[in-house]
């Protein structure tokens, strides 16, 4: 999965973000940038961002659902060597 943290996107300048209801909503447009993944079926709801308070489609990084990313072949030797088995988790 991708290490991305809410921490992250609000120190990045480049990350259009609003706070409703205590909680941070990032621009899905935006994030799709930094990612580089297609997030155009990902459901967002229009919030109102910048000086003229435009509706910008964004979404709670917790709802997000992104992903998996293949492990390197370093991690995937790590967990073999530590014995883990996913379905136990």
């Amino acid at each position: 999965m991708h290490n991305i943290t809410e921490e992250a996107l609000l120190k990045n300048d480049s990350i259009k973000r609003a706070e409703f209801n205590g909680e941070w909503y990032f621009c899905i447009k935006d994030l799709q940038k930094l990612l580089a993944i297609d997030l155009e079926e990902t459901k967002a709801i229009p919030l109102p961002i910048g000086e003229n308070n435009e509706p910008v489609y964004c979404i709670r990084l917790k709802d997000l659902e992104l992903p998996e990313q293949e492990l390197s072949e370093f991690d995937k030797l790590l967990l073999k060597a530590l014995k883990f088995n996913p379905k136990n988790k």
